[in-house]
């Protein structure tokens, strides 16, 4: 597993000079930096990420080095080591290349890289990406004297490959969602809160002015609680108004203004606008940024005191946070308070889809990743979801899987090739192999793929792209059978979530089979490619609660 963390500040004291200047806390980090700089001339055109990804230090033992690897040997191929330069101080240690196919995959501790969006933040979002993916020796590298970052940054994308894109690409895709659930968000309430209003005028000639018809289109508009309390939210408190109004009324009794005649209004306004959500996003990263570059706190971190809570102000009067309607009826949800925002928000993604499907809407299919670290609440989330099923009267929608035996057991659910009835060896290449199984298995198949809403699969960072679509078959194969979906539909139509750390045990049996490997030239392979992209719907759960 690859743990690395850096982090590049760029400081821009004129238009000419640009000085680069590698901070962190931590020693080891800095030595790590160390190795990239130092490494072998062979290794020249790696950049940051590829370094630690493709390669890890050892000692100079065994392997093969840049002029013995060409030499045919019998048995496999021996790993590359490569010197780092002479008179770096590293002594006899060597940079080991993995081999082709490996499935390390990268895990930047701490804060996310910045949004390239923002304007104040896209110096520094600039030299991070050149930091990262363009090769370097000295930071002076980076852009050339008297070029900006974002010219040198533009001069490098065009340069690169599609798969350098593509990483550019997947770090912003936190941004992206989050920028368009906010829009979204804002675009709903600002619905909520404005009626539609429909005003005709009537521009036929007539002897008199013109006659302005209005036809206010407001029969079907139904105001609720929230509507009000958004109003009032909107305006000052009225205790506040009758304050400022006592208050202006004894300042013109006293003459603080003056001898003027004019009347003092009591209509005051606000002299600045609410800060939006995105303001506050971009507010909550500017203040991280100042942190970590003064490393000094005159006082304890209070920030949670002034941060809003945006659950208050939104929050439905009439009926607690913690119900949710079904119908006619309330369902208390007591159960998922103690669930953090993270947690909350993968919870209410599934259960507002639960709800439109017993409310006999067609909600849309939700292909779903949950991914956290060890100890980030993965199980927990999973149990809550099960008791709002179970609270809702459907506990039979919601279908239990693990890769391992072991983890199955700790969720009470069974593994997912017993529950679909996958291969445990070969992986068929035709369409057709659900349909030679036993008759045992294909009813145990539609006993199990048919009922369920949501179909959860935990550690599915050991999952393989072939038995994705080995699993999207099958699911297929039983659900339109009984008419439930049709054959062009991932999974049948069935809401699917893959619960994992990719930073915990990868797939067993092969190399470059893991979800998020390129495929190789097999079609079950690449087919599960394909399905695997359209899990668009991410959560990323980061609170720590085991440790």
């Amino acid at each position: 597993m690859l743990h690395r963390q850096f982090t590049i500040w760029a400081e821009q004291s004129n238009e000419d000079t640009v000085e680069l200047i590698a901070v962190d806390g931590v020693l080891e980090i800095k030595d790590q930096l160390k190795q990239y700089v130092d490494r072998g001339e062979s290794l020249e055109p790696m950049n940051l990420l590829a370094f630690f990804l493709d390669t890890y230090e050892t000692d100079a033992v065994g392997g093969a080095t840049p002029e013995t690897s060409s030499k045919t040997k019998p048995g496999p191929k021996a790993k590359e080591r490569i010197a780092y330069l002479e008179g770096s101080g590293h002594g006899s240690k060597r940079r080991m290349v993995r081999n082709e196919g490996h499935e390390t995959i990268p895990n930047f501790v701490g804060d996310l890289f910045p949004p390239n969006n923002v304007e104040e933040l896209q110096d520094f979002y600039y030299a991070s990406m050149l930091a990262l993916l363009k090769p370097w020796r000295d930071l002076t590298q980076l852009k050339a004297p008297g070029e900006t970052f974002a010219k040198a940054f533009s001069i490098f994308v065009s340069q690169v490959d599609e798969s350098i894109r593509d990483i550019l690409d997947n770090i912003q895709y936190h941004h992206v969602c989050v920028d368009s659930a906010l829009q979204k968000r804002q675009q709903q309430m600002t619905e909520e809160e404005a009626p539609l209003v429909s005003i005709a005028v009537d521009d036929t000639p007539q002897d008199g002015p013109i006659q302005e018809s209005v036809e206010c289109i407001q029969e079907d508009v139904e105001y609720c609680q929230r509507d009000v309390d958004n109003t009032l939210a909107a305006q000052f408190a009225q205790e506040d108004r009758l304050f400022a109004e006592v208050a202006l009324n004894i300042a013109a009794d006293t003459g603080i203004w003056g001898n003027t005649e004019e009347s003092v209004t009591t209509e005051w306004k606000p002299f600045s606008d609410m800060a939006t959500m995105d303001d506050m996003s971009n507010f909550s990263v500017l203040e991280r940024l100042v942190q970590e570059v003064t490393k000094d706190r005159s006082g304890p971190d209070k920030r949670n005191e002034i941060y809003p809570d945006l659950d208050q102000i939104t929050r439905v009067k009439d009926i607690p946070a913690d119900v949710q309607v079904i119908g006619d009826h309330q369902i208390n949800m007591d159960h998922a308070n103690g669930l953090n925002e993270d947690q909350r928000m993968a919870h209410d993604i599934v259960a507002n889809n639960l709800r439109a499907h017993l409310e006999g809407r067609l909600p849309k299919q939700i292909l779903m990743i949950v991914i956290g670290q060890g100890g980030t609440g993965k199980s927990t989330l999973l149990n809550t979801m099960m008791t709002t099923f179970e609270k809702q009267g459907a506990p039979h929608l919601l279908a239990k899987t693990a890769l391992t035996g072991v983890a199955a057991s700790l969720i009470g659910g069974t593994t997912l090739h017993w529950f679909a009835g996958l291969p445990a060896q070969k992986t068929p290449q035709s369409d057709v192999w659900p349909d030679n199984a036993a008759k045992y298995i294909r009813d145990r198949r539609s006993k199990n793929l048919i009922p369920p809403l949501w179909l959860t699969i935990d550690e599915a960072g050991m999952c393989t792209l072939d038995q994705l679509t080995l699993l999207s078959q099958v699911c297929g194969k039983a659900r339109t059978e009984d008419g439930r979906s049709n054959a062009t539909v991932p999974f049948g139509g069935m809401n699917i979530i893959l619960i994992a750390d990719f930073h915990q045990f990868p797939p067993v049996g092969g190399n470059n089979v893991a979800l998020y490997c390129q495929p190789v030239q097999r079609n079950t392979a690449m087919v599960g490619k394909a399905v695997y992209l359209q899990f668009e719907t991410v959560v990323i759960l980061t609170k720590q609660w085991r440790i």
